[in-house]
Formats: C-alpha cells, sequence, structure tokens
C-alpha cells in the first residue's frame, strides 16, 4: 500500500510540473545578437526619447546580447526645450534613454561655449554649460571623427570613436561631422578645429554616423542624418562574426509602448521650458563677417521689425515723415536657426540696445554721410579685413550702393573708426522709389546708443542729435529683441518664412577685387577641367588595357579592371571638382558683373557639366567592367581548384551518388575531374549506378572489409571504373580480402568487369 501511494504522489509531482513546462519561455527573437537602435535630426524633438528608450528595453526583453542606442548627429536645437537651457536637457534626456554614442553634428555646435548674449555693449549675459561639460556629466560617449581640435576655449572636447566590446568581439563607431559646420556659427568660434578624413579603428563591425551627407568609406554601414535632412529613427542588427550591419525593415518606434520614466522626465521639461514665440522656416546669419560688410537676412528681418515698429507701435511718432530703419551690424551677433524660436534664442542673436531704441529726424544729407561712414576701415578691427566694420548700415526702407574698390575718404579719428571726410563710396541712394533728397528730412528709427551715445561709427546721429535734432526716445522698456518679437508676432503671424531665406536687395556691393578674384576663379577652373581632362584620359587608357587583358581571365585581368575603376573614380572626381571650381567662377564672375567673364565661366560650366556626366557613366561602367572579370576570375580559379582534385575519399555505410556527390563537394572537386575514390572502413553497402555520372573515374580503392556479394550489386554499372585497389591493412589481410572481393565485383554481380589488386 505504501508503494503505492508513493508511485501516485511521483506521478502526481510530475503531472503538477507538466504545466510549467509547457509554459517555459522560448529563446526572444534577438536571442546572442547584438541590437543598434539609432536616431538622427532629431533637433529638440523629446517626444521621441520615451520611445527610443522603450525600444531598447523591448530588445533586450527578446534576448538580445546586446542593444546600443546612438545618435548620428543634430540632437540639439530646433525646439524650445532644447533652446530653454542650451541643451542641458538634451543631454539628460539623452542619458536617461540609455543613449551609448552620440556624434558632433551642426547643431550641437550653435549653442558655442553656453554663453547667450553677449557680457559688452552693457547688455545683461547668461551662462549655460558648454557641450564639453555637458558632455562630462553623462553616461554616453560624445564623437566626431574628422574633426580635430576642441575649437575655441575647448568648448568641444570629444572622443575620435567608440569602441564597444559584445563576447570578445569589438563593434566601432565613427562620427562624421558636417565640414559646413563653421558657416553655421560666428566667426572664429571654432578656431584650432580642422577637417580632415575618419581614421576607422580596429573593430570587427564598424558604424558610421554621418551628418555631412556621405557615407562613411570603409564602415560596415553608415546611419546618415545630413544637417539639412529630415528626422531619421531605425534599428540594425549586427553580425560580429559574418562582419553585417543588417536593417531591421520593420522597426517602427511609434509601436512601442512609451518608457514611463523618460516620459516622466519629458513632461518636467516641457513644464520648464521657455515659452516659443514663433517658428523660422529659415537659418539667420549672424556672422561677423557677413554681417560688417554685407546685406543679410538677419539685418532685413531686425531693419524691418524696426521700420513698421515705427509706424505702427512708437509712441509720440506722428509719421511725419518718411521712415528709414538703420541695424549697425556689429548688434547683429549670433545666428537665428530655424525651428522654434524663443526668446532667448532672440536675446542671444540681438542682446544689445539695453537703452532702448529711438528716432531721429535727420537730413537727407546726414542720412548718406552716415551710411558712407558705416563703410570706414577701423585700426582696431583690420585684421578682420579692409571692408569690415561693425558700423556697416543694414536697412529698411532704404536702397544703397556701395563701392568697395575705392578707397574710404578718411577724416578725423573717430574713436576706433574715422569719420567720412567725403561721400566716396556710397551712391544710388533711394527711399521707397524716390532719390534721397539731401535737403529732406527723414525720420530714422534705430538703437538708442547710435542715436545717443554714436557707436561703433555713428557719430553723426550723436551730433545731430546734439545740436537739436528732433528726437524721440522709447525708454529701456523695449529692446531690439522686443521689437523683432513683436515683429514676428504681429506681421508674420509666428512664423519667419521663405521670404527672409536670403538678403533681399536692398544693398549693392562693388569690390575692387572682384574682377581680379573672377580671374582666379576662371584660371583655377581651366586648371580644373585640365586635371580633369588628364584624369580622363588616362582612365580610358586603363579602360583599353582592361579590356585588351580581358581576352585571358584570371589575376591580370581583374588587376587591370580595378586599375580601370581607380582610374574612372579618380577622373570622376576631378570632373565634379571642376564643375565646383567652374560654379565658383560663375559667381564670382556674376558679382563683379564682367560679361566676358560671365560668358568664359558659364562656358567652362557648361563643359564641366558635360564631363561630370560622362564621368558618372565610365565609372559606373568600370565598376561593372571590374565586378565581371573578378566573377569570371574567381569562376576560372574554381575550376582550376577542383581540377587538382582527383582523389576523393568517401566513409559512410552507404556509398551512393548523392554521398558520392556530396563527398566531392565537401573537397571542393568536381565530377568532371575527380578520377579516383576512397572507400572508407565504415562502408558496407555501394548502390546501383553509383558511378554513372563520374565518367573520369577509373580507380576504387576500397579500405573496407564489410562489403559482401548483395551489397556491391550493379554498383559498377555505367561506370568506367578499370581497377579496384585493396588497401584493408596488411599484406596478408589485403590477399585475403582481395581473393573475396574478386567474388564478388564481376561483371554479372557488379556490372562491369574490373581489375582487382
Amino acid at each position: 500500500m505504501k508503494k503505492i501511494v508513493s508511485m501516485i504522489l511521483s506521478l502526481t509531482l510530475i503531472l503538477s510540473m507538466i504545466p510549467q513546462l509547457a509554459l517555459a519561455e522560448e529563446p526572444g527573437e534577438y536571442e546572442g545578437k547584438t541590437v543598434v537602435v539609432y536616431t538622427g535630426n532629431l533637433r529638440g524633438d523629446i517626444d521621441k526619447y520615451p520611445k527610443v528608450a522603450a525600444a531598447k528595453k523591448a530588445f533586450l526583453d527578446e534576448d538580445a546580447d546586446k542593444v546600443l542606442l546612438v545618435d548620428a548627429g543634430n540632437y540639439m536645437q530646433g525646439t524650445r526645450f532644447a533652446n530653454s537651457d542650451r541643451g542641458e536637457s538634451i543631454y539628460s534626456l539623452m542619458d536617461a534613454s540609455g543613449y551609448d554614442v552620440a556624434a558632433m553634428g551642426s547643431y550641437e555646435f550653435v549653442y558655442g561655449n553656453g554663453g547667450v548674449g553677449n557680457p559688452y555693449h552693457q547688455a545683461s549675459y547668461k551662462k549655460f554649460p558648454s557641450q564639453s561639460e555637458l558632455a562630462e556629466n553623462v553616461g554616453f560617449t560624445v564623437i566626431s571623427s574628422n574633426l580635430n581640435g576642441p575649437g575655441t576655449s575647448g568648448n568641444y572636447d570629444f572622443d575620435e570613436n567608440k569602441i564597444v566590446k559584445v563576447k570578445g568581439k569589438r563593434i566601432g563607431f565613427v562620427a562624421q561631422t558636417d565640414e559646413n559646420t563653421p558657416d553655421m556659427v560666428q566667426d572664429g568660434f571654432m578656431a584650432g578645429c580642422e577637417f580632415g578624413d575618419v581614421s576607422l579603428p580596429k573593430a570587427d563591425v564598424v558604424i558610421g554616423l554621418s551628418n555631412n551627407g556621405k557615407a562613411v568609406d570603409g564602415a560596415t554601414a553608415t546611419i546618415s542624418a545630413p544637417t539639412d535632412g529630415e528626422e531619421v529613427i531605425g534599428a540594425y542588427v549586427i553580425d560580429t562574426e559574418n562582419k553585417t550591419a543588417e536593417e531591421i525593415k520593420d522597426f517602427n518606434v511609434d509601436s512601442y509602448t512609451q518608457d514611463a520614466d523618460v516620459a516622466s522626465a519629458v513632461d518636467s521639461v516641457k513644464n520648464s521650458a521657455d515659452p516659443k514665440i514663433g517658428d523660422s522656416d529659415v537659418m539667420l546669419n549672424g556672422s561677423d563677417t557677413v554681417n560688417w560688410q554685407n546685406e543679410t537676412n538677419l539685418g532685413d528681418l531686425v531693419t524691418d521689425a524696426y521700420k513698421w515698429y515705427a509706424e505702427n507701435e512708437f509712441e509720440g511718432f506722428e509719421k511725419d515723415a518718411p521712415v528709414v530703419a538703420i541695424q549697425n551690424g556689429g548688434n547683429c551677433d549670433q545666428f537665428l536657426y530655424n525651428g522654434e524660436v524663443t526668446e532667448l534664442d532672440l536675446f542671444n542673436s540681438l542682446p544689445f540696445s539695453p537703452r532702448g531704441m529711438g528716432i531721429i529726424y535727420l537730413t537727407g544729407e546726414e542720412l548718406l554721410t552716415a551710411l558712407e561712414a558705416g563703410t570706414s576701415p577701423s585700426d582696431r578691427y583690420s585684421s578682420y579685413g579692409d571692408n569690415r566694420c561693425p558700423g556697416f548700415a543694414h536697412v529698411a526702407g532704404l536702397t544703397y550702393n556701395v563701392d568697395f574698390s575705392k578707397e574710404y575718404d578718411k577724416g578725423e579719428a573717430y574713436g576706433n573708426f574715422y569719420k567720412a571726410a567725403s561721400i566716396n563710396r556710397v551712391s544710388n541712394v533711394k527711399v521707397g522709389d524716390e532719390d534721397l533728397d539731401p535737403a529732406k528730412t527723414y525720420a530714422v528709427i534705430a538703437d538708442w546708443n547710435l542715436i545717443n551715445g554714436g557707436m561703433d561709427t555713428y557719430y553723426g546721429f550723436k551730433e545731430a542729435k546734439e545740436n537739436g535734432a528732433k528726437c524721440i526716445y522709447n525708454g529701456t522698456g523695449i529692446w531690439e529683441k522686443d521689437v523683432v518679437k513683436m515683429y514676428i508676432d504681429r506681421v508674420l503671424n509666428g512664423k519667419i518664412g521663405d521670404n527672409y531665406a536670403e538678403p533681399q536687395g536692398r544693398i549693392t556691393q562693388r569690390h575692387l577685387d572682384d574682377e581680379a578674384v573672377a580671374n582666379d576663379k576662371i584660371d583655377a577652373a581651366k586648371n580644373a577641367a585640365e586635371t580633369a581632362k588628364k584624369a580622363a584620359d588616362t582612365a580610358a587608357a586603363s579602360k583599353e588595357a582592361a579590356d585588351k587583358a580581358a581576352k585571358t581571365p584570371g589575376k591580370a585581368a581583374v588587376d587591370a579592371a580595378n586599375k580601370a575603376k581607380a582610374d574612372a573614380d579618380a577622373a570622376k572626381k576631378a570632373a565634379e571638382a571642376a564643375k565646383k571650381a567652374a560654379d565658383d567662377a560663375v559667381k564670382a564672375a556674376e558679382k563683379a558683373g564682367n560679361e566676358e567673364q560671365i560668358k568664359t565661366a558659364g562656358k567652362l560650366q557648361s563643359d564641366a557639366a558635360k564631363a561630370v556626366e560622362s564621368a558618372k557613366k565610365a565609372a559606373k561602367a568600370a565598376a561593372d567592367k571590374a565586378a565581371a572579370e573578378k566573377a569570371k576570375a574567381d569562376k576560372k580559379a574554381k575550376e582550376e581548384a577542383m581540377k587538382k582534385v582527383k582523389t576523393v575519399t568517401v566513409n559512410v555505410k552507404t556509398v551512393n551518388a548523392k554521398a558520392l556527390d556530396k563527398a566531392v563537394a565537401k573537397a571542393k572537386g568536381s565530377s568532371k575531374y575527380v578520377t579516383k575514390f576512397v572507400l572508407g572502413k565504415k562502408v558496407k553497402k555501394i548502390a546501383k549506378n553509383s558511378f554513372k555520372e563520374y565518367k573520369a573515374v577509373t580507380v576504387l580503392q576500397i579500405k573496407t572489409k564489410k562489403l559482401k556479394k548483395k551489397a556491391v550489386k550493379g554498383s559498377l554499372k555505367g561506370s568506367n571504373v578499370k581497377k579496384i585497389e585493396v588497401k584493408v591493412g596488411s599484406k596478408k589481410a589485403n590477399k585475403k580480402i582481395v581473393k573475396k572481393y574478386k567474388k564478388i565485383f564481376t561483371k554479372k554481380n557488379a556490372g562491369k568487369k574490373v581489375t582487382i589488386k
């Protein structure tokens, strides 16, 4: 009875375990794999972080060995959530989301050293952490592999690459930062930084993180987020053994339920962010190099706002004179970027006017002198270039020409500048559609520092005020940035649109060296065209040599085809360089206004465009040719290797056609060239017609003792086997088996007469 009870209890225990065994989790889809989840061009889109964090965890839940979260760049700037604290919240959210690597993009540089505003000009100044300071306090690595040097004041200290080890294998990440980045930040900010080639780390798989629109040469895969591109989010499965990276085609980040902790952090950032005052579809140029000597879209926006403010909002102004707005280039201090715009952004771009705005009534002659003085060279700023002057007049309500080819007529010194002794450079001034009248009175709205203090070159404003010119002052409550804010809201309906994408043509300039520059550009384009022609000739010669070598497939043909491909690629690059040089020549010629130069540059441009198309076709043909020659050479090499495989061993219980084919394939041979099969000790049977397809086989070497008459019946039928060698052991043993096999390998039984030894 006890035995029965014991058996029942044991059975019950076993049955109770069955559901648990049935419910045991199967291995996840990504067991043993490495996954890279990537983002790029998020530009402050913080709502994506809870989703990508959830995606990373989901892949881990699917038993992935490792999940890496990376960004290809341009995660900064673009929304108020990034702009309110100069990216501090973005770094925090990326850290919370579990990022491992982030590439430096152009928009990571726009926050400079974290400072907002300017400590000079009596403006207030706010300081936030710099990029390097932010990166020091997070768990992921910021890299930029083609950029050398930390930049001015070391604001950007980044790693060259990032290596992650997974089960003894190395996954390397490199970053290709957009080399046009310096055009998007203030002058000199990236002093000390140089762009070069990407040096790939020693890794089993290398993933390129690119925001310059180019693939990373030599990388296993490139995640691309070009500066002017769209937001990208996706995932790769990495195979370190086979050194591949395969895109997960059905990956959709929006299919994941957002991570609750990261979502909560996002809500906190949203609640603390500055309010949005508008959006911009364009980037407004805040470079000193440009604003101190050229009309810019930022200068146009600011002066348009001034003019509107004077005509619509300025208390005490009776609109009793034509309105002209002037903004000195030195007060257009930083870029205003596309995306959401906050008051902090405006303050950074236009940090001055702490003393408010004013309107001064000037004669046309006084206004003309102010424009001329705005082109004054400065001893202090001489290193910036002869034409750069922070007093350069950006305008609304008027247009003018300035001829920098003429020498500025220096009068007495005025601070760091010189008064205008005559009107020598500025001409063709129009207010609206009318020529400037020297005797007429105009209402000029400007920064009060220009009117009351004569800032930069505006001594004429100060002198006119001191001599009794009528002035209206709005006090210190409304600054330059406040006027622009009102204009964006009330006139532009919260959107800075495409009409401000480029300068609007209010200032026409001519430079002394315009024609000389155009000639230099034309010469450069001619030289580039000659270089491209030589490269094309070299490629043509290489193609001819490759065609000749192709008559005999092999290594020589492959080498010739690869050389033709390399030369064709070089010719393509040379043609593209010639096209760029010709494009530059056209721009320079158009700026100089010389018809002969325009015609010459245009011809170079047209010829270069044709050369590029021709080079592209040649490069593709060469690439196809190289691939074809390699395929032929591989086929030939494989064939030669097969010819060398004369003897193949088969050691299975039953020898048949399938077993023979498998053994030959394993030996990397061919049925056309194998002449001898060795049958191993395991063989017990040889099936009928086994050697029928192996016409070159004339010898069988048999090492097995296990064959019987019935087991070899019909085995040699249809074959060309002429000889059987018995190699089962000692001479005595062989003799015994030879005697046995002579009785069973007969024509009647085996299907063919053979010699047995």
